[in-house]
């Protein structure tokens, strides 16, 4: 009698807890229906990151249908001209606030010269190529029904990603997370993260911290010859990767990858001529998805200091005499039967060449994103008209 009792308290336990989980769930999916938050289109909704360096202090703050982007509807109004912009952290307004990243310049540009029906969407995702616009795309464009794609491929940076190592890393480890051990935590932490919201909010997660680390980590695992490499790097560039003042990505890739720019500036290059296969593929898959949805679809070659004579820190990288890359760029848009823009020359143009990137991070700063937005939007008034 003693076993049947005990027997018996653990299964009325055990049943008590299903029935408890089944109702937490429940309710959780309750919570999240009246929230509105749905899976993100690339991020976790409503999340927070906040990076701050010596060169800037940004916060990306991710929407409820996960974009760095302000809020908008699922739902377009006939009298709305909509415009998605895919791309990486030159499109994601890498260093400053999202208002001012290219594609919100554009909107602005557009509606104080008279476009007041336009949205602009930014969909970029920072580290991506076109491998990663293609799968967004899939998932954004159905959705969001846009007038116009806007596809912004940064020089040579989103060709060599398309082969090295970083590229292949980051798929592998995108395999490994269907594990069943990832698929339990996975389960029950979307089945709880409504209640999470609801009564702790989201504070923004401190990124330089998570630099220095990561920056600390990957220094003690050069080898002899990557350390001889950092070593010839000035003390300044040093302090700011050891104080999480820079990128540790960037480290990785200049460290370890220092002949990316010769050879995917190359269309000699087996590897170059490998890469320019996937990216026309993408670019294929993304019109075929645009037609499918009646959406026109532009192919936008994004400068960088490398190819447009603006000075960085030259620890890190050189000016490129003879651009290759560009007319890379050109085929696939036009093998694709996609409308083409090129802003390589308009940058070169520029007398002031240290005013529009970050000296050290090399990106685009607030004064060279609102020169992109602008020239974009100039280029672009012919498909609203």
């Amino acid at each position: 009698m003693e076993f049947k009792s005990t027997r018996y308290k653990l299964f009325f336990s055990s049943s008590v807890t299903v029935v408890m989980i089944i109702i937490l769930i429940s309710v959780n999916h309750l919570l999240g229906s009246l929230n509105q938050l749905p899976e993100g289109i690339i991020f976790e909704p409503y999340t927070s990151a906040h990076y701050s360096t010596v060169e800037f202090d940004f916060y990306a703050d991710i929407s409820s249908i996960g974009l760095r982007n302000k809020e908008v509807s699922t739902i377009k109004h006939d009298s709305t001209f909509r415009i998605l912009c895919f791309g990486d952290s030159w499109t994601y307004g890498w260093g400053v606030d999202v208002e001012n990243s290219w594609p919100m310049i554009l909107e602005d540009w557009l509606k104080q010269n008279g476009y007041s029906n336009v949205e602009v969407i930014n969909c970029a995702q920072p580290g991506g190529n076109t491998q990663n616009y293609k799968r967004h795309a899939a998932i954004a464009i159905p959705l969001l029904k846009p007038d116009l794609v806007l596809l912004g491929v940064l020089q040579l940076n989103d060709l060599s990603q398309l082969s090295d190592r970083s590229t292949k890393d980051a798929m592998s480890n995108a395999s490994n997370r269907t594990s069943v051990k990832h698929m339990t935590k996975s389960f029950f932490i979307s089945s709880t993260e409504n209640y999470v919201k609801l009564f702790y909010g989201n504070n923004p997660i401190e990124i330089n911290p998570v630099w220095k680390a990561s920056s600390i980590k990957l220094i003690n695992s050069f080898n002899e010859d990557h350390l001889a490499k950092f070593e010839s790097y000035s003390d300044t560039v040093k302090t700011l990767f050891k104080t999480g003042n820079l990128n540790p990505s960037l480290l990785n890739h200049y460290i370890k990858y220092p002949n990316q720019n010769l050879i995917y500036n190359d269309p000699n290059e087996v590897k170059t001529k490998e890469s320019l296969l996937v990216m026309h593929a993408d670019v294929a898959k993304i019109k075929q998805v645009c037609d499918e949805n009646k959406s026109k679809v532009v192919f936008i070659n994004l400068p960088s200091s490398a190819f447009t004579g603006h000075k960085i820190d030259s620890s890190f990288s050189s000016s490129i005499a003879k651009n290759q890359i560009d007319s890379m760029y050109k085929s696939v848009a036009t093998s694709n039967n996609i409308d083409y823009i090129e802003l390589t020359d308009y940058f070169k143009s520029m007398e002031d060449k240290r005013r529009y990137f970050y000296r050290f991070d090399g990106h685009p700063n607030r004064q060279g994103y609102r020169k992109m937005g602008a020239f974009i939007a100039n280029s672009i008034q012919v498909y609203l008209n």
